[in-house]
């Protein structure tokens, strides 16, 4: 008899244990498959019941202000119940375990006079309950899973664990939640910049080398539909996409493709679309690879211009193409553009490294582009944030400051702007460091703004110290309708202009921060290098200092009047 009677209770014992992995495993799948919140909840209650057998269960969550608790979800106790007044005194178990972060066990609530009872639907009190915390992360707790019984009941260790088990997927399927949200909100600003950005664009993505993002200039330049998910391979058969005299186009010479299969930024090459209706346009295009935080290519970012026009009067307007391919080139270059060593009578040098271990699309970029055939413009800048996102704001900010400064390159009026536009872009917290200088190359004079940039390192020809140019203004996107101060400098044949990101005067080493008057020190004692051999010797000397480990992206350019 004894025998028989522990065969039954071990055959209830396996069939509650397989009922309990069932359930763990539905609500898994259910937390993968992006249903919604409560769909869980309902899920994750459901099954307390029926595992341990309780008469109810609720899930209560606190509210943004980190101090209530709202009851989300119930089953055999009303919500409404949590909504009442606690007597004087009286402490509900759910408090109790936001004070301990632990799970909390009442065996028999008769014995429990200080704790504040609710109600079940059969309208009894409970005899026992159980409250778990919903953990986030190792012990921020968000919220707490209780469980009640009609009579006094002891659960066991194996019980206990359930229910501990059932209150991390709650957790889980919050942080899911959370991070879907983020990524909705990072594909609408990425899809705002695509629309803004006159250039077409076509985003690839691995696994798979697919086609994963077209804004609507692609689908003009194309004549037609562009469907996601085609693989590169078949874009130009798909497509119509054919060298200049009309062959197919070699794979490996498509943009996109060969950024992605040789991880570096491809040339930029001219090719001919034939649309559906037979229409034939001429493009120029490049594309550069995208990076994970592991440092392997996760996709390419290519662009695409339609030059037909420009190719038609070539013959006629040699110079005048000369100068549109070079402001389309610079246009479509990727974050960290290819910048001339000379441009008129302007040595550059420049120089650009990125974290270690860090995102490659960081926030710090740098440019320098003729607005105009008279001036130059120089542009040195940092946006808050790190990946993608950071990536998204430099691109707004690059190509409005560019657009701009094709229609007034003053620095105070184009700084403005700017700022407008990002400012009505942007999040609250997220801004951008800007120093924009215009060099005049009759007057050879540099008229320029900082707003909120590391001060420029300025030496004159006939000195032997370097000055900072240290005035500054508001933070570009703070502060909607701020009002900026414009500066001038002369520089002469000879003189150099040193410009920097806080990467290089926060360098990290044994002994510290690298600082602004190491860098001048280094200026000084350099200052007969070339603008290109100076910069690369200067950022190897920052990379010695830190030991290879640098903690913040690094741009530097310099520039020197010849």
């Amino acid at each position: 008899m004894t025998s028989n009677t522990q065969t039954s209770a071990s055959a209830v014992e396996s069939r509650r244990r397989i009922a309990y992995l069932e359930a763990l495993s539905q609500i898994q799948s259910e937390i993968a498959s992006q249903r919604s919140l409560d769909q869980i909840l309902d899920k994750v209650i459901q099954s307390a019941i029926d595992i341990l057998g309780e008469a109810a269960c609720a899930v209560l969550l606190l509210d943004p202000d980190g101090q209530t608790l709202t009851c989300r979800a119930s089953k055999g106790v009303l919500c409404s119940e949590y909504d009442k007044a606690a007597p004087n005194g009286k402490q509900s178990l759910a408090e109790r375990v936001l004070q301990t972060k632990k799970m909390v066990a009442i065996n028999d609530y008769r014995n429990e006079s200080a704790l504040r009872l609710p109600t079940l639907e059969n309208g009894r009190l409970p005899g026992a309950a159980t409250s778990a915390p919903i953990l986030v992360g190792q012990d921020r707790i968000v919220g707490v899973l209780e469980a009640y019984s009609d009579e006094p009941r002891t659960l066991n260790e194996e019980e206990l664990q359930c229910l501990n088990t059932l209150a991390g997927s709650v957790g889980i399927s919050l942080v899911n939640g959370n991070v879907r949200a983020e990524l909705q909100k990072q594909r609408t600003w990425l899809d705002a910049v695509l629309r803004a950005v006159p250039s077409a664009i076509l985003i690839s993505q691995k696994p798979g080398d697919r086609l994963a993002l077209a804004n609507e200039r692609a689908e003009e330049l194309f004549g037609r539909k562009l469907e996601l998910g085609v693989p590169l391979t078949e874009m130009p058969a798909k497509y119509g996409i054919f060298e200049l005299d009309g062959s197919p186009i070699p794979i490996d010479r498509f943009p996109l493709y060969r950024a992605s299969a040789y991880g570096e930024p491809s040339d930029l090459i001219e090719m001919m679309i034939i649309s559906a209706d037979g229409g034939r346009r001429i493009v120029q295009g490049s594309a550069q690879p995208m990076y994970d935080e592991s440092g392997n290519i996760s996709g390419t970012v290519g662009e695409l211009e339609d030059i037909t026009r420009l190719i038609a009067v070539q013959v006629a307007l040699e110079k005048a193409l000369a100068k549109e391919h070079y402001l389309a080139e610079t246009l479509q270059k990727a974050l960290i553009p290819d910048i001339p060593e000379c441009m008129d009578v302007l040595m550059i040098g420049r120089a650009y490294a990125t974290a270690f271990a860090e995102d490659r699309m960081g926030g710090d970029f740098f440019d320098v582009f003729p607005p105009n055939a008279e001036q130059v413009s120089i542009v040195i800048g940092d946006v808050s944030g790190k990946g993608l996102r950071a990536a998204v704001l430099t691109a707004l900010v690059r190509y409005t400051l560019r657009a701009y400064s094709y229609e007034d390159a003053s620095p105070k009026r184009l700084i403005e702007k700017l700022n407008d536009v990002v400012a009505s872009e942007v999040e609250p917290e997220e801004f951008a460091t800007l120093f924009y200088g215009l060099w005049d190359v009759k007057q050879q004079s540099l008229s320029f703004v900082n707003a909120g940039h590391e001060p420029p390192l300025y030496l004159a020809c006939s000195e032997s110290e370097a000055r900072e140019l240290s005035a500054s203004g508001s933070l570009v996107g703070a502060l909607p309708g701020a009002l900026y101060r414009e500066h001038s400098v002369r520089l002469s044949s000879g003189d150099r202009l040193l410009l920097y990101t806080d990467g290089a005067t926060e360098a990290k080493g044994d002994k510290g921060s690298f600082g602004l008057e190491a860098v001048k020190d280094f200026f000084v004692a350099k200052r007969h290098e070339s603008p290109s051999e100076f910069s690369a010797q200067l950022m190897d000397r920052l990379k010695e200092y830190s030991s290879g480990h640098l903690r913040d992206d690094i741009a530097i350019l310099l520039i020197s009047a010849s």
